[in-house]
């Protein structure tokens, strides 16, 4: 399903994204040159980020990594 977003203004597929409430990862992702595609709350109030499935498959190693550096293993 095609989605726009009203924060980016950016068309995206929901197939193609992946979905984060984990701000810490989010901002990892961002520092990282890994830029959003939405930006959006929750029914729950939960700020999420949709990052593009082929920009999360080339991070998810270097955050896993630097989670070990950091000595921070809760995920």
């Amino acid at each position: 399903m095609k989605i726009l977003s009203e924060v980016t203004g950016k068309v995206f597929d929901d197939d193609d994204v992946v979905y984060y409430r984990n701000i810490q990862q989010s901002a990892f992702y961002i520092s990282n040159k890994v830029i959003p595609v939405d930006i959006f709350c929750d029914d729950n109030g939960k700020l999420v980020f949709a990052f593009k499935r082929k920009d999360h498959k080339c991070m998810m190693p270097v955050w896993l990594a630097n989670k070990k550096v950091d000595g921070d293993n809760d995920g």
